[in-house]
Parts: structure tokens; C-alpha cells; sequence
């Protein structure tokens, strides 16, 4: 019965380790969203990532410094932003033409 236990204990370890590694965890001040990554690297790249507790710390990142971000780009960062109202579409629309022109 032991052995199942530290079995049945390792195989919760381990998926909580998948799970982490297969997510961006998205910070934004006290809440926490996630992204599920697009190519699971099992990595620690972008997988926590703070945004910033209100708008003023994302312009102070600024907007496409944050949006440049391939990994969180490709995960739906630019969405999640809109969302929380961090941003508009029209701004990500800048942000995106300026990050598309290399300016």
C-alpha cells in the first residue's frame, strides 16, 4: 500500500510539473491568467510573465516590447490584454503594424 501511495503521489508531481512547463502563467498585478503555449518546449521561457498591476506599467514596458514577445505573441497575449482592458484593438493594431515594420 506504501508503494501506491508514493506512485499515486509521484504521478500528481509530475503532472503539476507538465502543467507548469505547458502554460504561461500571465500576471496582472493580483490576478494570475493563463495561456496554454502553442509549442510546449517544457521550458522555463516567458511560462511567468507579469504584465503589471495597471496599464501605466505596461506603457512603461511598453506596449510592443510586451507584444513582441513570440512565445506569449503566439499564445494570445495581444487577446488577453483587450480582455483585461489593458489595451484596445486599435492600439494593438498600432503596436503590431509598428512591430511588423521594424520600427
Amino acid at each position: 500500500m506504501e508503494a501506491l501511495k508514493k506512485l499515486i503521489i509521484m504521478g500528481i508531481v509530475l503532472y503539476g510539473g507538465y502543467f507548469i512547463l505547458s502554460h504561461h502563467f500571465i500576471f496582472f498585478g493580483s490576478t494570475v491568467k493563463m495561456l496554454k503555449k502553442v509549442e510546449p518546449k517544457y521550458t522555463m521561457d516567458y511560462t511567468f510573465f507579469s504584465v503589471g498591476g495597471d496599464r501605466k506599467d505596461l506603457e512603461y514596458k511598453g506596449i510592443e516590447n510586451v507584444l513582441a514577445i513570440k512565445p506569449l505573441k503566439e499564445a494570445g497575449l495581444a487577446d488577453l490584454l483587450i480582455e483585461m482592458e489593458y489595451i484596445t484593438e486599435d492600439e494593438r493594431r498600432a503596436a503590431e503594424d509598428k512591430i511588423d515594420s521594424g520600427s
